[in-house]
C-alpha cells in the first residue's frame, strides 16, 4: 500500500465536509476507525508521509474519530478482514481566548495537556505546554499520544484532550476539567501520524 492510498483513505471523507461519519477503507478494506470530518479541516504534512494536519473546534475533538472494539470489528466483517489503524498525535496545540489555558497550576512550572484515548488503560501524566504566539500554547507527544482500537470486547475508543490529571488534579490555572473536558475553548491544531496494520 503506498503513502498516497494511505494518505487518500485518511483524508478523501475530510474534503468532502457534507459526509458525517464514514468508516475509512484501505484499498476495500475496512479498518476499525470510522471519522467525522464535518468540522476539521486537513491537510497533508508537506515533510513527513502519512503524516496530517489538523485544525478543529476543541468541542469537536470526541466526534472527530471513533476506533471500533477487536470483537466487534471480528464479528462485523470476520477476523482478519479487517485492518487496525493506529494514530498517533505527535504535536498540538491549542488556541484558546483563555488566558487561563496557557497559564500553568498553581506550583506547576508550565501548562500540561494530554491528547489521548479516552478508554481507561490506567494512569497518565500530561506533556509540558510551550508558548507558541499570543492565545496559543504547543505540546509534545510524551508516548500516550495515540490510539489504535481496544482489544477489549466490543469497546470503542475516542480522542480526548485532557486538561486535568488522572485524578482530576488541574494541569492549567482554569477551573474545573474533567470529568466535563477541557476547561476552555477555542481550536485544537494537531500533527497526526498514522498506520494501517
Amino acid at each position: 500500500m503506498n503513502h498516497a492510498t494511505k494518505l487518500l483513505a485518511v483524508l478523501l471523507c475530510g474534503l468532502a465536509p457534507q459526509l458525517v461519519a464514514q468508516r475509512v477503507y484501505v484499498n476495500s478494506i475496512p479498518t476499525n476507525l470510522t471519522c467525522n470530518w464535518s468540522q476539521v479541516v486537513t491537510l497533508p504534512d508537506p515533510v513527513q508521509p502519512d503524516t496530517f494536519l489538523a485544525l478543529m473546534p476543541i468541542s469537536a475533538i470526541p466526534q472527530w474519530a471513533t476506533w471500533d472494539g477487536d470483537l466487534g470489528m471480528d464479528l462485523t466483517y470476520g477476523a482478519g478482514n479487517w485492518l487496525r489503524c493506529r494514530m498517533t498525535a505527535l504535536q498540538w496545540a491549542y488556541l484558546s481566548p483563555s488566558a487561563c489555558a496557557h497559564l500553568p497550576a498553581a506550583g506547576a512550572t508550565a501548562p500540561l495537556s494530554l491528547l489521548t484515548t479516552s478508554y481507561d488503560y490506567g494512569a497518565f501524566w500530561g506533556s509540558p505546554g510551550q508558548p507558541l504566539i499570543p492565545d496559543a500554547t504547543q505540546f509534545a507527544n510524551q508516548g500516550l499520544s495515540y490510539i489504535d482500537g481496544s482489544s477489549h470486547p466490543m469497546r470503542q475508543e475516542r480522542w480526548q484532550l485532557r486538561s486535568s490529571g488522572f485524578f482530576f488534579e488541574p494541569w492549567n490555572a482554569c477551573a474545573g476539567g474533567f470529568p466535563s473536558g477541557p476547561n476552555f475553548g477555542g481550536w485544537l491544531a494537531v500533527r497526526m501520524h498514522y498506520q494501517f496494520l
